[in-house]
């Protein structure tokens, strides 16, 4: 623990000659310690995300209370032109109409920041018991409560004053005139012979009322197209935590069992130790050495795994899943550290570190994907003897029968040669603990997009329903059923969705490769792998949300008075 005002680049070089007499090799510092970074990472990713998602969600939000304050001003036109006539100002009817947007944004802030608060307590206890931090309990945030009706506030007043601007323009006279219609005319999708010979009475309207309203339905189209992105990348982020953990210990790390020594031991003494020990099927050593990578002005700090030539049990896989034999002559990267060095295969590259006593240049042979971790790769004694320290192993792996483990704990729980034991199945179980506990954000996000995609199209169909509900009576006039008028909304609804889906494969795409960059660290890397399935969730998901919203618009399509909707004026 470092004294207040010190940092620790004021203390190392203290410490150091102080501490060499007694064997010091290096001094590490809490930013380099895994824990930390682990920790570090995942409050950065949770930073981000809460960052991003109240914007986004704010803004799908915003679009929406836009529309409908819109039609309100249209609906009541005849209103405003009478009030202005008696001598009201454009403030007042303007601030009459944010009243609306502000009280929503006030509720909805405040109701949503108390269900975060809620909320939070449940992940703060997650994340106390996975991380097993101390001291991490419940608090209530004001700041935080106070921050996020703010924010609704902001966007619910933008929305409304975009919403209700354009027609308190208009001059009292012009106001209380009914509105013109927009013009109806051939649309490009008409010139398609094929498409328009195929369509009913139904869709020729249908698909013409998209072009009258083209405002809402581009905003319609790209929240279809934000709900189908959500649900699909929440399947994608799903299939590939089962991804990784698959490719990390069924296809990297096939051993069973991993001692890590307390120092650097004779490699021929572990082998004699360990290679003929009862139950040990098979026995690999591995030499790790923390090294700095240096390429022009860039370096990174990392540790080359040391390997034997016929290593199995820890192998280096190639994107085609083929295996690479560590090298003797250089060193194979993982793709982040080659990205964040600029390397790449016959550069070299300047490698430092303690064990060294100056600094070499070594090539970079090969560059592999690696999800977990980043590593350089070498052969084992290549690396011994480029170091100047002979044949070294500072770990070993193993591969024994499952009844064997505990015999192998007992036999070196007490020496002070074995500073860990680990198991690979335990390792598995914790990855499968963490991935469980965070598993349930995806779905929460999954519902998110299910709600965006119900939210968008209900009000866009009640909107389109309220403004065109004396046309949809006239079509019940002549003669059409309650089913045929509500197919004009739903074929409408179905093409802006059909559209919005298919823009939103490539923009989901484009926010894979997004998330993989914006996630990549020295912990672990999201690779971008692009399913079927995900796509078809994210298809079923969104067609489910856009059945419910027909469902409830087909309802209020059913209590419809022709007969009061036919008396009504202009």
């Amino acid at each position: 623990m470092l004294e207040p005002g010190y940092i620790y680049a004021d203390v190392e070089e203290r410490l150091k000659p102080r501490l060499e007499q007694y064997g010091l090799i290096s001094i590490f510092s809490r930013a380099d310690q895994v824990s930390h970074a682990i920790l570090t990472m995942e409050l950065q990713g949770l930073e981000g995300s809460a960052t991003a998602m109240p914007l986004l969600f704010l803004s799908i939000a915003g679009v929406i209370l836009y529309i409908l304050l819109k039609r309100m001003v249209e609906q009541q036109r005849g209103q405003i032109g009478t009030l202005k006539a008696f001598g009201y100002t454009n403030g007042q009817l303007i601030m009459h109409y944010l009243s609306h947007a502000l009280l929503l944004g006030l509720l909805g802030g405040l109701l949503g920041g108390l269900l975060g608060i809620w909320l939070s307590t449940f992940f703060t206890e997650m994340y106390a018991r996975f991380f097993q931090l101390p001291g991490l309990g419940r608090e209530l945030s004001y700041r935080y409560l106070w921050l996020g009706i703010i924010l609704s506030l902001i966007f619910c007043a933008l929305a409304g004053y975009f919403g209700c601007r354009h027609s308190l323009r208009l001059q009292p006279a012009e106001a209380m005139r009914p509105a013109a219609p927009p013009p109806g005319r051939r649309t490009w999708l008409e010139a398609w012979a094929l498409y328009w010979s195929l369509l009913t009475v139904q869709g020729k309207m249908a698909t013409r009322n998209l072009f009258r309203n083209r405002q809402r339905s581009i905003f319609t189209l790209i929240g279809v197209m934000f709900a189908f992105s959500m649900m699909a990348t929440t399947w994608y982020f799903r299939a590939i935590t089962d991804f990784l953990i698959f490719d990390q210990f069924t296809r990297v790390r096939t051993h069973d069992l991993q001692l890590s020594f307390s120092r650097p031991l004779s490699l021929p003494a572990v082998e004699r130790e360990l290679g003929r020990f009862p139950g040990v099927k098979r026995f690999e050593p591995m030499l790790e050495v923390p090294v700095t990578l240096k390429h022009r002005w860039q370096e990174e700090d990392t540790v080359i795994l040391g390997l034997p030539r016929d290593a199995y049990l820890h192998n280096i896989l190639t994107a085609a899943g083929e295996r690479v034999e560590p090298p003797a002559d250089g060193l194979v990267l993982a793709e982040y550290l080659a990205a964040e060095l600029g390397a790449s295969p016959e550069m070299e590259l300047i490698m430092e570190s303690y064990l060294l006593e100056d600094p070499i240049h070594v090539t970079v042979v090969d560059v592999i994907p690696q999800h977990l971790g980043t590593n350089a790769y070498m052969e084992i004694h290549a690396l011994g003897r480029l170091l100047g320290h002979g044949s070294l192993a500072t770990a070993a792996l193993l591969a024994v029968d499952e009844g064997d483990i505990s015999l192998l704990r007992e036999r070196y729980r007490e020496t002070d040669t074995v500073a860990a034991l680990e198991a690979r199945g335990e390792l598995l179980d914790k990855y499968r603990e963490l991935m469980a506990s965070f598993g349930s954000m995806q779905y929460v996000f999954a519902v998110f997009g299910f709600i965006i995609g119900f939210a968008i199209i209900y009000n866009s169909s009640i909107v389109s329903l309220s403004e065109r509900q004396r046309e949809l009576a006239s079509l019940r006039v002549m003669g059409m059923t309650p089913g045929e008028v509500l197919q004009v909304l739903t074929f409408e609804q179905w093409l802006l969705s059909a559209a919005g889906m298919l823009a939103g494969i490539p923009f989901t795409i484009t926010l894979m490769y997004a998330l993989s960059l914006a996630m990549a660290s020295d912990l672990f890397s999201i690779p971008v792998i692009v399913d079927a399935e995900m796509f078809i969730v994210g298809l079923l998901g969104t067609a489910l949300a856009i059945l419910a919203a027909q469902w409830s618009l087909g309802r209020r399509m059913r209590r419809l008075s022709m007969l009061n909707v036919m008396k009504e004026r202009d």
